[in-house]
């Protein structure tokens, strides 16, 4: 048996382990390597897979982890003895602060396998030592924390309900505004309006996924990305955001900042900088945005305490406004905090803009004193410059047909836009405004149907539901569904292997029609 075969084999029962415990738990190999560790682990001490898997467990979270207590057990009594238990350890991590935990450890050695496992359970017993101190929270903060938990699930359920409403109506702008585009002259002067509506149009619609990621705090696809190209396509946009008393002015590196990032995230992150700023300079001011490349060392992370090493596009957002202490520095990024009366601010924008960057595996961080500005800097790590040569695929070229399509939309406009887009191009259209009336039209005109446009929220009877009805009938029916929703979170694997096909809401018309041409092509 070849070292590989070993590795893989202790890979996948580490993983079996893991995945039966709810606790933090660390799987080490014979050298003390991390081979996996459990999802509640990344969860508690805030780390990305990319810095925990295959790192010496001395060496975790740029050496957080190289606590004397630890390298007790783990160098020495373990290979004495084949575990210990409730070993406590007092220690502080630059991501959670100061913590005291309970360390269990176990070796583990696999039937045929000569290499040896060892399992390291931690229990976070920081509370408990709280309490037996005398320090137990009072019945007011715990309401706080239980109110601000409850704010925050609100929150994130309304955003994603305003999210898939909203991309209805933004498909109606996006496809009546293509509409009137085609049908305007070459010279005409309202082009550049219409392009204006549109590219408007465009960036809510990456507002809406970004709110749908806020509901169901997933991170997000990236793509390598030009952080200089970001800053100029929105620089109009910030323009109309602060005031004409703010000077406001964007000096950019002449070299290509490429990153790997969802490009509308970043524009979020930028808006909520330019929005705060224009708040905190009610009567002028100067607010400046530039960029660089940044090299953080070994040094670098010593000397400030977060980070880790190698280069990074550094965003730079100074005001000259009123500046603020240490004491709110400290509470800046946190939901909910806002200095701004009541009725003006959310207090999400700055929590939101931090999580995004921490989803992105970047830094952000404030300099600020009262009466002397402030200055954000938001560091994100460059990626190879190679991707910059990646083509776009090409769109195709839009073609009709003679067929039928059943559309089930439940949006009086959405529904009628698509009937006018498809017909146009040729199609015959049915429609059905909610799913019973999907299932309906369908038996009513089966032997001519030859595609269902399906909703997948619809009243009545979902998309799913819709399906699996026709698909008794009509077990090869071809079916394109539709939703505001990212395809992961309305389907599973097994669909996804199957063939499902899907369009994003909102879809423009040309999208709408190569999709409907591809499906019935198969």
């Amino acid at each position: 048996m070849g070292s590989e075969e070993l590795v893989t084999i202790s890979s996948e029962f580490a993983e079996s382990v893991v995945n039966t415990v709810r606790e933090p738990l660390i799987v080490l190999d014979q050298d003390l390597r991390v081979v996996t560790v459990s999802r509640s682990f990344y969860d508690f001490f805030q780390v990305q897979p990319e810095e925990t898997v295959g790192q010496l467990i001395y060496d975790l979270g740029n050496k957080q982890w190289d606590i004397p207590k630890l390298r007790e057990l783990l160098d020495t009594i373990l290979p004495e003895q084949t575990s210990f238990d409730n070993y406590e350890v007092e220690h502080d991590f630059a991501t959670i602060g100061r913590r005291t935990m309970l360390l269990n450890g176990r070796q583990i050695e696999q039937e045929g396998v000569k290499k040896r496992i060892i399992l390291l359970a931690i229990e976070d017993i920081t509370k408990r030592k709280a309490i037996e101190a005398g320090l137990e929270m009072t019945r007011k903060e715990l309401q706080a924390q239980l109110l601000h938990s409850h704010k925050m699930e609100a929150v994130g359920t309304l955003a994603g309900g305003i999210a898939h409403d909203f991309n209805n109506i933004l498909n109606v702008i996006m496809g009546y505004g293509d509409m009137v585009m085609d049908s305007l002259a070459i010279d005409s002067p309202v082009r550049e309006d219409m392009s204006e509506v549109l590219v408007a149009a465009h960036r809510a619609a990456e507002l809406t996924k970004r709110l749908l990621a806020f509901s169901r705090k997933e991170v997000t696809n990236v793509t390598p990305v030009n952080i200089n190209d970001i800053i100029l396509g929105l620089k109009k946009m910030l323009v109309r955001i602060i005031k004409e008393n703010i000077e406001f002015q964007v000096d950019l590196t002449d070299t290509p900042l490429l990153v790997l990032a969802d490009g509308g995230q970043i524009e979020q992150v930028l808006t909520n900088l330019a929005a705060n700023a224009k708040d905190v300079m009610p009567e002028g001011g100067r607010l400046l945005i530039t960029t660089s490349i940044e090299e953080i060392d070994e040094e670098y992370v010593a000397a400030y305490g977060y980070g880790r090493p190698g280069r990074y596009a550094l965003i730079t957002v100074a005001d000259t406004g009123q500046g603020m202490d240490a004491e709110t520095q400290q509470k800046i990024f946190e939901p909910f905090f806002t200095t701004k009366s009541v009725g003006k601010g959310t207090g999400l924008g700055l929590a939101i803009s931090y999580g995004i960057i921490k989803q992105h595996n970047g830094y952000i961080k404030v300099y600020s004193e009262p009466s002397e500005g402030t200055v954000f800097k938001i560091y994100l790590p460059l990626c190879d410059e190679a991707a910059l040569d990646k083509k776009p695929e090409d769109t195709g070229v839009v073609m009709g047909g003679d067929e039928t399509v059943l559309v089930a939309e439940d949006d009086a406009a959405l529904r009628e836009l698509s009937r006018r887009v498809l017909e146009a191009f040729g199609y015959t259209i049915i429609t059905a405004e909610d799913g019973e009336e999907a299932i309906t039209k369908f038996l009513e005109n089966r032997e001519q149907i030859n595609l269902i446009l399906l909703d997948m929220i619809m009243p009545k009877k979902n998309g799913k539901e819709v399906s699996a009805a026709i698909r008794q009938v009509s077990p090869k029916m071809k079916i394109l569904f539709a939703s505001g929703y990212p395809l992961e979170t309305i389907t599973n694997k097994e669909e996804l292997e199957s063939g499902f096909d899907f369009i994003q809401k909102p879809y423009q018309s040309k999208g709408l029609l190569l999709k409907v041409r591809e499906v019935l092509d198969k």
